[in-house]
C-alpha cells in the first residue's frame, strides 16, 4: 500500500491536464465578467445607432 501511495504521489500525468482545465475556467469566467461588464453600454449604443439609422430616408 506504501508503495502504491508513493507511486501516486509521485505521477504527474494528469498535472498538466489539471492545469489546463483550471486556466480555461479562469479566462472563461474573466470573459464572462467582461461581457457583463460591459454589456450594458455596448446596448446603449446600439440602440442609439438603430434609431438614427431608422430616421434616415431609404436611399439618402
Amino acid at each position: 500500500m506504501r508503495k502504491l501511495t508513493r507511486l501516486f504521489r509521485h505521477a504527474e500525468e494528469g498535472s498538466v491536464t489539471t492545469d489546463w482545465i483550471v486556466l480555461t475556467a479562469g479566462l472563461m469566467l474573466m470573459s464572462a465578467l467582461v461581457m457583463a461588464a460591459i454589456g450594458g453600454g455596448t446596448t446603449t449604443v446600439t440602440d442609439s445607432l438603430n434609431a438614427t439609422l431608422s430616421a434616415q430616408a431609404p436611399g439618402g
